[in-house]
């Protein structure tokens, strides 16, 4: 049995060794609706696949002195992997610690062969080999990624772009929240020239959220962290708490009673910008200043998650560079409005703030005493020590 996973018009398939359900069933978590996923008898021809194998593993493992270190992804908690690498007459061998997978990457034959001891072991490593193939053919072949969160109003696609802290999650939150509108992604979004059209296609990624943020949204008070509801009292205390909430892209968009649109026309883009010491505003920006400013928010070949450690057709920066400046200009030519939002803390943030409120705030409340929403998610994989 083999299942394919499609993204626009780009695949990979994965040939299944042995009962890898708790696997599978983890990927189509994460990546539906944003990927097609089929399971089919028989490998496609031409598609690059991945063979998986449960059990012991038979192959000589990397030896540290001779192997090369890499960082395969660098995000914090249970997505964090790194690889010893070493090179082989068709491609390269590299161990994914802290997961103790064996992957072998061979570039003649474009294939990839994937051991594993455990199925819990396997969700990680075939996530980022997954999103790293895909992610490498959407831009080899015309797409751009940007940091940015984003959802669909009246048919159309608006992003909120911008890096770490700008706002992306808090003003997704509150779109979902207040808007007739439908979640298209949080985190990342591929832009491309789809028969003629400007679109944006969400990105699957995991809706980190802090705790405050949790605290602020109504949607959210029964996920807030049981471990850290002793810095409920303290609002300064509460927003420095750094481990976040992960839910499922779909999951989180259900929180709001939406569901997911995964593409769209673009209909404009919106660059928030959190700023404590100056009063929120709204003014449009110019295709010239975005034109610079794009760059800035670049994910895919300059995201250190997404490096092309596979070697398979690898793409250029400049390339990618050169298809955004082409981007820019069919957004000049279709007029797509343009900007700048400037966020501060709430009316309602600022009163939970009074001493003499604080203790009366309704969602504050509800996250001292709520318990998290129990559903038929699959289980979250746990960060852990190296395995080898």
């Amino acid at each position: 049995m083999a299942t394919v996973y499609r993204y626009w018009e780009h695949s990979i398939a994965v040939e299944w060794q042995g009962d890898c359900k708790d696997a599978k069933d983890f990927l189509a978590a994460y990546l539906e609706p944003y990927f097609e996923i089929e399971d089919v008898e028989q490998l496609p021809e031409l598609v690059t696949h991945i063979r998986v194998s449960l059990g012991p593993i038979l192959k000589e493992l990397p030896d540290d002195q001779q192997a090369t270190s890499i960082i395969i992804d660098a995000s914090k908690g249970f997505l964090h992997c790194t690889g010893r690498v070493v090179p082989t007459t068709e491609g390269i061998l590299v161990l994914i610690q802290p997961f103790g997978v064996l992957v072998s990457v061979n570039r003649i034959a474009k294939n990839i062969e994937v051991w594993a001891r455990s199925v819990e072991s396997l969700r990680v490593p075939l996530l980022r080999i997954i999103e790293d193939f895909i992610l490498n053919e959407v831009q080899l072949h015309g797409g751009v990624v940007l940091h940015a969160s984003g959802v669909v109003a009246g048919g159309q696609a608006i992003l909120l772009v911008g890096n770490k802290k700008a706002g992306k999650t808090t003003g997704l939150s509150r779109l979902l929240s207040a808007f007739d509108a439908s979640k298209l992604a949080n985190d990342n979004v591929c832009l491309a020239l789809r028969n003629g059209v400007l679109t944006a296609r969400g990105w699957p990624a995991f809706f980190k959220v802090s705790a405050a943020t949790i605290a602020a949204v109504r949607e959210l008070n029964h996920d807030f962290p049981i471990a850290v509801r002793d810095e409920l009292s303290n609002d300064e205390a509460l927003w420095a708490v750094y481990e976040k909430v992960a839910l499922y892209p779909l999951q989180s968009a259900q929180r709001f009673g939406k569901e997911i649109e995964p593409e769209a026309p673009l209909g404009g883009l919106i660059f928030p910008e959190y700023r404590h010491d100056i009063g929120p505003g709204l003014s449009t920006i110019s295709i010239d200043e975005v034109a610079t400013k794009l760059p800035i928010y670049l994910q895919g070949i300059r995201n250190p998650n997404h490096c092309d450690w596979l070697g398979l057709n690898p793409v250029g920066e400049g390339q990618v560079l050169k298809r955004l400046e082409e981007l820019v200009e069919c957004m000049r030519h279709d007029q797509i409005p343009l900007y700048h939002l400037r966020w501060a803390p709430s009316l309602e943030e600022l009163f939970a703030r009074v001493n003499e409120l604080r203790p009366f705030h309704i969602g504050l409340g509800a996250c001292r005493t709520a318990n998290r929403i129990e559903d038929n998610w699959p289980a979250l994989p746990e960060a852990s020590a190296p395995t080898f």
